[in-house]
């Protein structure tokens, strides 16, 4: 299953959600969904700008069901950015901001800041990992940040995308990448320690059910 119809299958699971929950009406959502088919596009972000719910309620809706952290506004110099495990470009897909990292863990911990949890699901490359530790945040604001930060990255190399290819098909983790990057700038001199990485994990939300 391509990537574009994994983000459909998510953008639909909130559409049901928020018809659940009855922010949206069956009627209007069918209509949104129907026009946002194919498209990678942001449902929250697209339903307060058709007038039928304000975005901020959502994320404060989605925030209170699931018992999640919400976190209103993300400044770009709180983003990691030079994650092995996620390209910038991939933030912008799954509209998804990593906040910490800590892989001292005998299972690396990642928290990031999502406006569509259900996007989760779908990123199998990183649950499959690590735990996640996932935080609300308003779509706007978060594509605001995703705005500032894909003008300032550069493309991917070619190298860059090997690796990350390697680390998605489950050859290499990111914990042996980053170590290999210290190793070669002179920072790390002591061994890898085994993380258990390639133990299949979910997160911390149950959303991956």
């Amino acid at each position: 299953m391509n990537q574009r119809v994994q983000l459909g299958q998510s953008t639909k699971k909130l559409g049901r959600f928020l018809e659940k929950m009855q922010l949206v009406s069956k009627a209007d959502m069918k209509s949104v969904l129907d026009d946002l088919a194919g498209l990678d596009a942001d449902l929250p972000f697209i339903l307060d700008k058709r007038g039928l719910v304000d975005e901020q309620t959502v994320a404060e809706t989605i925030a209170r069901v699931f018992k999640l952290p919400l976190i209103r506004e993300v400044p770009p110099s709180n983003v990691l950015t030079n994650l092995n495990v996620m390209t910038i470009q991939e933030m912008d897909r799954y509209r998804l901001l990593p906040l910490a990292y800590d892989q001292t863990l005998p299972i690396p911990n990642l928290k990031v800041i999502m406006s569509n949890p259900f996007n989760l699901v779908h990123c199998q490359g990183l649950s499959k990992r690590m735990t996640i530790g996932i935080s609300i945040g308003v779509s706007s604001a978060i594509k605001h940040t995703l705005t500032i930060l894909l003008s300032r990255a550069p493309v991917p190399t070619v190298d860059h995308q090997v690796i990350a290819q390697l680390i998605e098909s489950g050859f290499v983790t990111s914990a042996q990448v980053a170590f290999a990057t210290q190793v070669v700038t002179g920072q790390q001199r002591k061994p890898l320690v085994h993380t258990g990485s390639n133990q299949s994990k979910s997160s911390e939300t149950g959303l991956d059910s």
